[in-house]
């Protein structure tokens, strides 16, 4: 039968690249936005475990642009040394329609799973419209909801001056107190301090440190005597959280109370008269 002249249309799949039967190169999760640098690697702040994690992923060497071209990609977390990934998001690339950079997430639920702690593998499994799958390379990271010291109280304070605080007591440099050691101690971890009329709030979020700081060697922290000669005559309690890098707060410390008398003592009351 002659040819009518007129062009034929070729179905798209006839004119795709060759080679896309191969694993494609696909970029590795960039977790520099939602992460905190140093050590751990790839550390979640804790305030962010509670919504989900969202990635940002730009376009790839092999993108595709027919839009019958679908793509998938997962997310996907292991520990290390082991090849067991779980896919915990899963997005479909529609060219023309999804967004560049395409965003992926790590959801909130498996985050706060009390398994879900320390470290973890993060890479993305990219399927490409031919189904062939590909393995980004892995990245670190951490995560942590567990406080310091747990679900306990950290220890009280401990100091070397007599009571009550007396005006002698301030009349030198800053009033000194120790902390005590705590259940698993890391890198970063900070004390927040304050001082109190009668009784420290239950809620550790509720503290209102006079400062926050790293213990040096001699775990010491310093509560300014200016701010004590403020103070009225009471029994204060002298307490503590501890921050770990992460975010997570501990329990607000056990604590005593110590009694502050400031000013000139009242005379001593004459003696009761005697019967003669």
């Amino acid at each position: 039968m002659a040819s009518d002249g007129r062009t034929q249309l070729l179905p798209a799949w006839s004119q795709r690249a060759p080679g896309r039967a191969d694993a494609d190169p696909f970029p590795p999760p960039d977790v520099s936005k939602v992460t905190l640098p140093g050590e751990p690697k790839g550390l979640f702040a804790r305030a962010t475990l509670d919504a989900d994690v969202t990635l940002k992923i730009q376009a790839w060497s092999t993108i595709p642009t027919d839009p019958m071209d679908r793509e998938q990609i997962r997310v996907q977390l292991a520990r290390p040394g082991t090849s067991n990934y779980e896919t915990v998001y899963e997005k479909e690339y529609i060219p023309g329609t999804t967004e560049i950079p395409v965003e992926v997430t790590i959801p909130s639920p498996w985050l706060l799973k009390d398994e879900n702690e320390g470290p973890f593998k993060l890479r993305y499994q990219h399927e490409n419209y031919l189904g062939t799958p590909s393995n980004s390379t892995d990245v670190d990271v951490f995560v942590d909801k567990i406080p310091p010291n747990g679900t306990a109280a950290p220890d009280k304070l401990t100091y070397e001056f007599g009571l009550p605080i007396v005006d002698a007591t301030l009349a030198g440099a800053d009033l000194e107190f120790k902390v005590p050691d705590w259940t698993g101690p890391a890198q970063g971890d900070r004390v927040a301090f304050t001082v109190v009329a009668d009784k420290l709030p239950d809620d550790p979020n509720d503290i209102v440190p006079i400062d926050v700081v790293e213990l040096g060697a001699d775990r010491k922290i310093k509560f300014p005597t200016s701010l004590l000669k403020g103070l009225p005559d009471g029994n204060y309690c002298f307490g503590y959280v501890v921050l770990d890098k992460a975010g997570n707060r501990s329990r607000i410390s056990n604590y005593d109370l110590i009694p502050l008398a400031l000013g000139a003592f009242p005379p001593n009351p004459y003696p009761p008269p005697q019967r003669t």
